[in-house]
């Protein structure tokens, strides 16, 4: 486990008046985005998103890059702008992914690590906390990086991340977790992030209990910020994709029962759900296509 304290690296963050305001964009975000709108993200740049202005008609291929000459216009974070596309492609090496976007009256191409769509975004039961999963890179997978963001700091928690980003927020909100490759929980209260190791599909339980899913099997596991994590449900063998199949086998976070019970679900080739005690016991399975 690795804890490291935020606070001050925070405070440069916010000091410095050419990085964007980390209490503006919870603003921006608060108003559901539309299917064809992202919201400008300015990261922890020093600079405005600078977007490249094209030809409405140009496609923006695996190999594209900035005409010589071409214009630029300054986005400012936060703005909404018309979503056009983006040349996403698993398998394809396509390397940095580029969005084309319409705005200020042009058709232009920025990074898609500049753009928030609402299928980017994890919600939290209260207004201004936010994790963010914009698209970064494409290879033989794509990949994301994932942020936190609560109107006091904007902390990138994970980098190009191959896994699928989950996030969940404790009953009182003082704790998140997000997982992808590894899983971390950021303290709030205190600026502490805390490295978990190698866990995903983070979900609280309405005591406050934290449950993760292991990346070799699926396996369930509780989770302390301090102390070894102890498994309460086996994993199954997840098998290699095929060629051509990019997917993610991440296994979703557990789901809790009315009577308490864990509903868990692993992907495999079938989807394979099992109820479980909070002791371990499996009470029942059923498995579909």
């Amino acid at each position: 486990m690795v804890t490291r304290t935020l606070r001050s690296f925070f405070f440069v963050c916010v000091a410095s008046p050419a990085l964007a305001d980390p209490s503006a964009l919870p603003g921006a975000l608060a108003r559901p985005i539309l299917e064809h709108e992202a919201v400008v993200f300015q990261g922890n740049s020093k600079r405005p998103v600078k977007m490249t202005v094209v030809a409405p008609d140009v496609m923006v291929g695996d190999a594209w890059k900035p005409p010589a000459g071409a214009a630029h216009v300054a986005l400012v974070e936060g703005e909404r702008v018309e979503y056009v596309t983006n040349n996403a492609a698993p398998g394809s090496g396509v390397g940095a992914v580029m969005a084309t976007i319409r705005a200020h009256g042009h058709t232009g191409v920025v990074p898609a690590t500049a753009l928030v769509a609402e299928s980017g975004i994890l919600r939290a039961p209260i207004p201004a906390l936010f994790v963010l999963h914009p698209d970064y890179a494409c290879g033989d997978a794509c990949y994301q990086s994932a942020w936190i963001l609560d109107g006091v700091r904007r902390l990138e928690v994970q980098k190009q991340v191959g896994g699928e980003v989950s996030a969940s927020f404790d009953p009182q909100n003082r704790y998140v977790a997000v997982g992808a490759d590894a899983l971390f929980v950021l303290d709030r209260t205190t600026g502490s992030l805390v490295d978990l190791g190698a866990y995903t599909s983070p979900r609280y339980a309405p005591d406050g209990t934290l449950y993760a899913r292991d990346l070799a099997q699926g396996a369930v596991y509780v989770v302390p910020l301090a102390g070894k994590a102890r498994r309460v449900v086996r994993g199954i063998p997840i098998p290699p994709n095929e060629e051509g199949d990019y997917g993610s086998s991440t296994d979703p976070p557990v789901d809790f029962a009315a009577n308490g019970d864990l509903v868990v679900r692993f992907s495999r080739k079938r989807t394979i759900e099992w109820r479980v005690t909070p002791a371990g016991k499996i009470v029942s399975r059923a498995s579909k296509p």
